[in-house]
């Protein structure tokens, strides 16, 4: 059995990973009981070898309780059945040596010599790189970085992943001659993995070491909280959780949501296909602070009018349903800034009127706009507008391309369907060069494709 511990770690999970390990499958037992006498009757009478990699915590008093649970089962095993633990901690070694009543043999390991040491750093900082096209400058850089590592592996895989982010000869030299402190002190070298992280702002995702997102996960827990799972059994009601992300089938997780009174940013991913209109109503009366609102849900039907508790939302995305109409409700939501509706419709099957509330344009505070509808009625009264995805243009009043007019904050705006422009005069209506903030115009008509001006 191999077991990943880590810090602040939880008994059914160390032992089900045990199991997991041994049976070669994931294990469903939830109580401690059911779970110790799982792994009691795979042992037993067995020699076993079980290394437990990556331990951290050394709170003596709570610990010990805890590793007693997660040890006892292995009591049934045969005789001479090893345990291998690996941590920073001596402390940490003798007691679960002290745990399980036995002698406590410490090998302490040395660094690499300077020649493994590079060998590790190039393999990460090179790791998309032909080994013939390599830099020769950069290899001079990295043999200088290795000297002042002293033998960590550690070290030189973080610090291999910083240099790979940027293979450039002054991205290189700012990291070698960073102050890495000590070595052998884990947060001094997985604070690097922070402190040159990628600038570019075309990034949709950066990436953290295990241990430094572990501990990021750790000091926000009270605040944060993220559900992966069809069990109701893993929630838990906390008054102090702001932000919860859930990605589920089962509606009766949902159910459990509006324990969360004090949310401010709610992701949401429901696979399922009972309908949850009504238990997202209930979620959208307890939780009345939320500002972030992502909605994925493609056997939704409708969104509640319950929607209109949310007075303080700042941003509403609705991402791949199925043509459902927006609550009117919504129009009165006047703090709402960003919002986005992607969803799966044929444009030229629907008739705006039945799918967008005719008061949207109330939302005067809009600056961002992504609809897969036809239009907004009146849309120019959204005169905060900076950037708009999709201006749908109809021979129709109210709808036509003059209502772009007085829309002169818009930085991103994409008209489609120009064919319903009537005529070079109805075109000038729309004033686009009174949009002196215009960096990228994209125009479409349905039959012949598009021109982009990005400037």
């Amino acid at each position: 059995m191999w077991v990943c511990v880590s810090n602040n770690f939880d008994v059914k999970r160390v032992i089900a990973n045990m199991l997991e390990s041994l049976k070669n499958e994931r294990t469903y037992l939830e109580t401690l009981d059911a779970l110790q006498k799982g792994l009691e009757s795979m042992v037993y009478s067995k020699k076993f070898l079980l290394v437990l990699d990556d331990i951290w915590d050394d709170d003596k008093e709570q610990d010990k309780n805890k590793w007693e649970n997660v040890l006892a089962p292995l009591a049934s095993g045969k005789l001479g059945s090893k345990i291998l633990v690996r941590t920073q901690m001596e402390s940490v070694a003798s007691m679960i040596s002290e745990v399980i009543n036995t002698k406590n043999e410490i090998l302490k390991l040395d660094g690499l010599e300077d020649v493994q040491c590079l060998l590790l750093l190039n393999r990460y900082a090179f790791s998309n790189v032909e080994n013939l096209n390599i830099p020769h400058n950069l290899r001079s850089i990295a043999e200088k970085i290795v000297k002042k590592l002293s033998g960590s592996p550690l070290a030189a895989k973080v610090i291999g992943s910083v240099l790979n982010s940027c293979l450039d000869e002054d991205h290189w030299i700012r990291v070698l001659h960073y102050d890495i402190g000590n070595q052998n002190d884990i947060l001094s070298v997985l604070k690097l993995s922070y402190i040159f992280l990628p600038k570019a702002e075309n990034r949709t995702y950066y990436k953290l070491h295990d241990l430094l997102h572990e501990t990021i996960q750790f000091v926000s827990a009270q605040e944060c909280m993220r559900i992966i799972s069809d069990k109701e059994s893993l929630l838990i009601n906390h008054e102090t959780i702001r932000h919860l992300s859930v990605k589920t089938s089962n509606l009766g997780v949902l159910r459990k949501m509006g324990k969360f009174k004090n949310l401010r940013s709610f992701y949401l991913s429901y696979n399922g296909f009972e309908n949850f209109v009504d238990v997202l109503a209930e979620i959208f009366k307890i939780s009345r602070s939320i500002r972030f609102l992502y909605i994925y849900a493609p056997h939704m039907k409708k969104i509640s009018e319950e929607i209109r508790y949310l007075k303080h939302l700042r941003y509403l995305k609705i991402d791949k349903t199925s043509g459902i109409r927006l609550p009117i409700s919504l129009s009165n939501l006047y703090h709402l800034q960003f919002m986005i509706s992607d969803q799966n419709v044929s444009n030229s099957k629907l008739n705006c009127e039945d799918c967008l509330p005719r008061d949207l344009n109330n939302l005067h505070n809009l600056h961002y706009l992504k609809l897969s509808f036809p239009g907004i009625y009146e849309i120019g009264k959204l005169n905060a507008l900076q950037e708009l995805d999709g201006f749908y243009v109809q021979d129709e009043a109210d709808y036509r391309i003059e209502e772009l007019e007085h829309m002169n904050e818009l930085r991103i705006l994409i008209i489609n369907f120009l064919e319903n422009v009537k005529d070079a005069q109805d075109a000038c209506s729309a004033k686009l060069y009174d949009k002196k903030n215009l960096i990228n115009l994209s125009l479409e008509w349905s039959a012949f494709g598009c021109i982009n001006d990005n400037h």
